[in-house]
């Protein structure tokens, strides 16, 4: 009888898809980049195992856009960036590893270029007026991140501390009193002292006449108010301090240029002029 050898084959490696890499970490098309890795094992912590799901939760029509971020062929901008960031809500390393990486792309020129940036940035910016500028200063030279990449991280609309401090609505002030503790990992103590700053400004900008505009309402307004150290009083709460309707509180302080969010003070002057206008239509 005749023995054969055994006959060994070498079977060619299996085609890769388009921009997918050998270099698999987890499996899967993953680029070995720090952004891709970072938001790959991210996504799958929340659950999003995988790009299909990933894009649904980030309501993407196609999962063209993560397939990129993944194999590194492109990053988010500021805009899908932000909403990646309240979808997946990165916490301490997690947010560290997603943002340095994303921060050095946006720059254009890498750590090197972005920390000679930075660094002039800081030397032309304007000193804070406020705490809450001084306390958003003091995270962007910590954290070697520019403003507008802090304020992105906070998913609020500005780019500069001095417009923010300047125009600062309502909406964007309870962002960041909501936000700021866990994106900027900000201790107990210095919750309390922002919380405190933020009151600080709609006190003073509230005596100076200002009139908020915000799109707040109910339970969240509420929770605003419970927030501040300075005691408010919205409609709701004013018509039931000087026992009138909602509807009187409305037509007064619309009259009186009254902002949204009342002091103790103007409570008393719309008060007055409630009062001055029914005993004028009691001695008519």
């Amino acid at each position: 009888m005749v023995k054969f050898a055994p006959m060994t084959v070498e079977l060619e490696p299996g085609r890769l898809r388009v921009g997918e890499t050998r270099d698999k970490p987890w499996g899967g098309v993953v680029a070995d980049t720090p952004f891709a890795r970072a938001l790959y094992e991210l996504s799958v912590s929340r659950g999003y195992e995988t790009q299909s799901a990933l894009s649904r939760a980030l309501n993407l029509r196609t999962r063209y856009a993560v397939g990129g971020w993944y194999v590194a062929r492109r990053m988010p901008n500021p805009e899908s960036f932000s909403v990646l960031l309240r979808v997946l809500k990165p916490e301490g390393d997690e947010l560290e590893k997603l943002v340095v990486p994303w921060a050095e792309h946006v720059s254009g020129r890498g750590v090197r270029g972005t920390e000679t940036r930075l660094r002039s940035s800081i030397r032309h910016r304007k000193q804070p007026e406020t705490k809450v500028g001084e306390i958003l200063d003091h995270f962007s030279r910590k954290s070697g991140l520019f403003m507008r990449e802090c304020f992105k991280l906070l998913d609020i609309n500005y780019k500069s501390i001095a417009v923010f401090e300047r125009d600062a609505s309502l909406d964007s002030l309870a962002a960041l009193l909501e936000r700021a503790p866990i994106r900027m990992e900000m201790s107990a103590d210095e919750t309390e002292e922002l919380a405190q700053a933020v009151a600080e400004i709609i006190s003073n900008k509230i005596e100076g006449g200002h009139k908020f505009q915000n799109s707040m309402r109910g339970k969240q307004l509420k929770n605003f108010q419970a927030s501040l150290d300075c005691k408010t009083y919205n409609g709701e709460e004013a018509a039931r301090k000087i026992r009138v309707s909602r509807e009187v509180v409305r037509l007064h302080r619309k009259k009186l240029g009254l902002p949204l969010l009342m002091t103790d003070e103007q409570v008393r002057i719309l008060r007055r002029s409630i009062r001055k206008s029914k005993t004028r239509t009691i001695a008519f």
